[in-house]
């Protein structure tokens, strides 16, 4: 066993208790390290007039972004984040002493869904509201500090004017139960689709 002498024990206790202090007085100078998250939903706005309404479902797939308000070109923060199948995301904006800076949210709709971002701040309920423009972006948000180290509450509704049609065909009976429509098997009147 290596025996320390007396001066290098009283140097390393130094070392050490130096460092307490050092971390300590950083701890309570610069504050702690806390991860900060943002989210809440996307939904398909089925009238398009800006508020969810009850029974209107979420969107899938939807990728959701942090940029840094005021810079050129835009600077990212934090993760990406993206809706799940219910169309909620949760999005980690990163680690910070007091809070992230000021920033805006874009939202990218999945390659292939014909489909525009909704009206924009209607009615009176922050909760029920879509909070991006047409171009999928919100403003710019200043964290509050009631909000703790986690706000759900920046929505996106998706307008899909060209979604609705028509459909039909024929409803007729299968005489012979084959699943197969065949020649002279006639079509039912009054049947509700």
């Amino acid at each position: 066993m290596i025996e320390l002498r007396k001066h290098h024990r009283n140097d390393l206790m130094l070392a050490l208790l130096g460092s307490f202090f050092f971390f300590a007085f950083t701890a309570n100078a610069f504050g702690d390290l806390e991860e900060y998250f943002v989210g809440d939903f996307v939904w398909f706005d089925t009238d398009c007039d800006g508020i969810q309404d009850p029974g209107e479902p979420g969107v899938k797939g939807v990728q959701v972004q942090a940029f840094e308000c005021g810079t050129t070109p835009p600077v990212q923060i934090g993760n990406d984040a993206t809706t799940d199948t219910a169309g909620h995301y949760l999005l980690n904006l990163g680690i910070y002493t007091t809070a992230p800076p000021d920033f805006y949210l874009c939202f990218v709709l999945p390659q292939g869904l014909k489909c525009d971002f909704t009206l924009q701040d209607r009615g009176s309920s922050g909760r029920r509201d879509s909070d991006v423009n047409s171009e999928g972006c919100t403003d710019c948000i200043h964290w509050r500090d009631h909000w703790g180290t986690e706000c759900l509450r920046w929505d996106a509704g998706v307008c899909c004017p060209d979604c609705t049609g028509t459909i039909g065909d024929f409803v007729w009976s299968d005489d012979d139960c084959d699943g197969i429509q065949d020649d002279g098997e006639p079509g039912l009147e009054g049947v509700t689709v």
